[in-house]
């Protein structure tokens, strides 16, 4: 959907950069304020304010709300869905299911592992519907959501008819790992590594400790059953799936983490809690700007690489990190008519940084992985040596 927007908006002002970025930030923009005014609705004021603040402070969702990918879109699509939800099960009225159906389409029309936001929605508002509603209900929301699902489909079906299903299921950087996933991979994976990508592993924890003193206070609702409901088939999908999808597609989570941890540390009824919390969203900020820093250096020395080997006229290139050739294709369909050089991804370039130091005459331009090199200096790299022996970060 990212691509459809942006199509149709960059004639505006030309294909610069804050053009394409300034997508994202509107609709990050519009989901900071809707999700308050879907938190108000079962949240009180000083939760909803907080977990809004909480969850646009951290250094994963500022990323992706200002880069010009489809992640702020899925996370506005979510809130929308639960917001529509919220009001559907509410009244039945047939246009909050039609914008249950929108959301739902539209968010796995930006990216397609939203499916599993779409999995753990139908499930939990079937599960709502049944239980406190009606059965008639339950059935309307199994309607609208599997029409939403339909709907992905359809806008799916142009590039999947030009360039196959692989085109939009296939990953190659999310494989099934030797063994299966087991509750540890999925652990040291996602919530206690991974979940570094929206927060610290040190509060990863922290929903059970807020469950424990929401259930001791009494102040344990339907609301909190649901998020449990939630996170706990965040753990259940990738262990039956066998998949340990990027991080970034949970970022739908964030918010309902948020709000139950929220909820849970304010139960104790102290204002300290209340300044520790904001106190930690104003840390996370002023930690931001070195956190996305190690994100977006490898995008810049890429595009500075590409440059050199135009200038050093390199005949082809072996790489053996898996985003590198992509970044490198890309510049050269934006630069050029036709390849200036072949770029081969060798998955298993054994080159030690003694062999790389010994090589004198050749062609191709060999990049070292900084994982598996990481005493080999950038700068002495990209300065001191010749084309053929650049090395590059990820």
């Amino acid at each position: 959907m990212y691509s459809v927007l942006s199509a149709l908006w960059t004639p505006i002002d030309g294909q610069t950069t804050i053009v394409f970025r300034m997508l994202s930030i509107i609709f990050s923009a519009a989901t900071t304020l809707l999700l308050y005014k879907t938190l108000q609705l079962y949240f009180s004021r000083r939760v909803s304010l907080l977990t809004t603040l909480f969850t646009f402070c951290l250094p994963a969702v500022i990323y992706y709300g200002f880069v010009a990918r489809g992640y702020s879109l899925i996370l506005f699509f979510s809130i929308w869905a639960i917001w529509s939800a919220a009001h559907f099960l509410k009244s039945s009225k047939w246009h909050y299911g039609f914008q249950m159906t929108l959301a739902l389409a539209f968010g796995a029309w930006s990216v397609p592992s939203q499916l599993y936001f779409c999995i753990i929605y139908t499930l939990v508002c079937l599960f709502l519907a049944w239980r406190y509603f009606s059965k008639s209900t339950a059935i309307k929301v199994g309607l609208w959501t599997g029409l939403g699902v339909i709907l992905a489909a359809v806008l799916y079906l142009p590039p999947v008819l030009y360039s196959g299903l692989d085109s939009i299921i296939a990953n190659r950087f999310v494989t099934q790992p030797d063994g299966g996933v087991s509750v540890l991979d999925w652990a040291e994976h996602w919530y206690l590594s991974s979940l570094f990508y929206f927060c610290i592993p040190a509060i990863a924890l922290l929903p059970i400790l807020s469950m424990i003193l929401l259930w001791r206070k009494g102040k344990w609702t339907t609301k909190h059953s649901v998020i449990s409901l939630a996170l706990l088939m965040v753990v259940l999908i990738p262990l039956i799936h066998q998949r340990l999808a990027f991080p970034r597609t949970w970022i739908f989570i964030v918010p309902l983490w948020g709000a139950l941890v929220i909820d849970g540390l304010l139960s104790l009824r102290t204002r300290v809690i209340g300044y520790i919390l904001t106190l930690g969203c104003c840390l996370f900020l002023i930690w931001t700007p070195t956190y996305i820093g190690r994100w977006e250096v490898g995008a810049k020395e890429v595009e500075q690489l590409y440059q050199r080997l135009i200038v050093d006229d390199v005949h082809a290139i072996h790489v053996n990190h898996p985003y590198i050739p992509v970044l490198l294709k890309y510049h050269q369909k934006v630069h050029s008519s036709e390849d200036d050089f072949a770029i081969d991804a060798a998955q298993n370039l054994n080159v030690t940084p003694e062999e790389l130091d010994g090589i004198q005459d050749s062609s191709d331009l060999i990049i070292l992985n900084q994982d598996e090199y990481p005493n080999i200096p950038l700068n002495y790299c990209l300065d001191s040596c010749r084309s053929y022996r650049i090395y590059i970060g990820p």
